[in-house]
């Protein structure tokens, strides 16, 4: 919709990772897909793999993985609705209304779906995919919010559901994602400390993952942003350390820029040439890498 406009890619990833990276070596999705595609099995055998495989990883995966298992998506939710599992209704309603709404070509469809899943979520009380669809249909103009209804919306019902949810890792991701939507509006006060909370829960359970390099690095942008140069040097230098430790090329990669331009504001052109020189060679010959190069 009008008044909101972070890229629909970036929403569907951002929104429906949550919490995990995909590592190819964790989860080989060409069995899960050859078990998807053996009409042999059972139906509940089929769901069932189809469900594990985007149940961390939504849009990961090998090149086009993601397209081949999401053009059978009306598939499966029709499995799912001949075998009355009721409890995966609101998922794979909601996979299939962010697929049509970003991907599939058929925003009409993806609208009603993702309905679907928030009116399933709320009545089963799972604020996880409530979240999510109600973040989903405002970005995609499935319903008229404006950035901040939004964040008011999320934020209304994180008070809701607050005494309901006890898992740390569901809101490590929520207040990932809020924080993310006051970003965009510039709230930057409640942003920062959202992505605080996010910060500090990963650290205390110990689920150092993406998401706490996001938070990271999120940090760190405010701080650019409001003209703290010192403070967001420090946490992208923190952010840094993750991605190393994940040896992620491309975030390295643009850690290292984000620290050149920094320097380049601080009129320090030595320390940012360094910087630039080690994100050129990090990133050099690296294909996802290409654009930033």
């Amino acid at each position: 919709m009008k008044n909101l406009t972070l890229t629909t890619s970036l929403v569907f990833t951002l929104l429906l990772s949550v919490t995990t990276a995909f590592q190819a070596q964790e989860m080989n999705t060409d069995s899960l897909y050859a078990i998807w595609s053996d009409t042999t099995r059972s139906e509940l055998d089929r769901i069932k793999v189809y469900k594990e495989r985007f149940k961390d990883l939504p849009t990961g995966g090998p090149q086009g993985d993601f397209k081949r298992w999401m053009v059978d998506v009306d598939s499966v939710i029709n499995m799912v609705v001949r075998n009355e599992k009721e409890d995966y209704y609101s998922f794979f309603y909601m996979i299939g209304g962010g697929y049509f709404s970003f991907e599939g070509g058929d925003p009409v469809k993806g609208c009603e779906y993702m309905k679907k899943s928030n009116t399933l979520a709320l009545a089963d009380q799972n604020i996880e995919y409530a979240v999510t669809t109600l973040s989903m249909m405002a970005w995609t103009g499935c319903i008229d919010l404006t950035e901040k209804q939004l964040s008011d919306s999320l934020i209304s019902l994180e008070t809701q559901f607050s005494s309901d949810i006890k898992d740390p890792e569901f809101y490590k991701s929520f207040y990932l994602q809020l924080g993310g939507t006051l970003q965009l509006q510039s709230r930057f006060p409640e942003a920062i400390r959202y992505f605080h909370l996010s910060k500090d829960i990963a650290e205390n359970e110990g689920s150092l993952d993406v998401g706490y390099e996001r938070a990271l690095s999120e940090i760190a942008n405010i701080h650019r942003e409001i003209g703290n140069n010192k403070e967001a040097i420090r946490y992208y230098l923190s952010s840094l350390d993750f991605a190393r430790k994940r040896k992620d090329t491309q975030d390295i990669g643009s850690i290292y820029i984000s620290l050149a331009e920094l320097s380049i504001n601080d009129r320090d052109d030595k320390q940012a040439l360094i910087y630039l020189d080690t994100a050129l060679y990090i990133m050099k010959e690296v294909e996802s890498c290409e654009q930033c190069y």
